[in-house]
Order: C-alpha cells, then sequence, then structure tokens
C-alpha cells in the first residue's frame, strides 16, 4: 500500500474518534473537550446492549453529540479498551447559567510508583 493510501486510511480511522485536547471551549469547538450549548439534550435513547466481542471490549453508551448547535445521536457501541487509559463518556451539567457538553475521550491512568 502507498505511504499516501495509509495516510488516508488513518485519517479515516481517526474521524470516528474522539480527539483529545487541553482545550476547553476558547479554541475550536470542533476539538474543545468542552463547549458551552444553548440548550439541555434530548432525553437519552434506550439503547439494547449485544453481547461483547471479546475480552478487552468495553461498552460505550449513546449519547446526544452536538454539532454546529445541532443534536445528533451517537448510538452506543462496543470499543477496544486501551491500555493504560480509561474512557471517559459524554455528559452534560448545568453549571448555573449554561450547559456545558463534556465530550467523550480517553484519559491516561497515572501509574502509582511502586514503594521503594
Amino acid at each position: 500500500m502507498h505511504t499516501h493510501a495509509l495516510a488516508w486510511l488513518f485519517a479515516g480511522l481517526l474521524a470516528g474518534c474522539a480527539v483529545v485536547s487541553s482545550d476547553t471551549g476558547s479554541g475550536n469547538p470542533s476539538t474543545a473537550l468542552t463547549i458551552q450549548v444553548n440548550s439541555a439534550p434530548p432525553q437519552d435513547k434506550t439503547e439494547e446492549r449485544a453481547a461483547s466481542p471479546g475480552y478487552g471490549f468495553i461498552w460505550v453508551a449513546g449519547y446526544w453529540d452536538n454539532i454546529d448547535g445541532n443534536y445528533v445521536w451517537r448510538p452506543g457501541r462496543w470499543v477496544q479498551g486501551k491500555p493504560d487509559y480509561e474512557y471517559v463518556r459524554a455528559r452534560y451539567e448545568y453549571n448555573g447559567s449554561a450547559w456545558i457538553f463534556h465530550r467523550p475521550h480517553w484519559k491516561k491512568r497515572h501509574t502509582q510508583a511502586a514503594p521503594g
């Protein structure tokens, strides 16, 4: 496979993943981990969880994504877990004056130093 084709394949795989960024909403809203939204999300949809495809997979619950001010349902699915990372699910919270959408992402676990 040519390098250019591999780059496109890799870009396509990343398109379905949450982007991890330290941005908290001050920059590009499409890559920020948190963004302010205009209204509360719709009620979550009821989903049936299929059987796990195998060892090491985790269930990622469906959620309402917010894209350019519109709510889009992202159905739940099984994903391969990542060693040394934990999945942080999507959530909305009201801070008293606005709704904040916390995008789903993978967070590196802190390793504890072995007692010496």
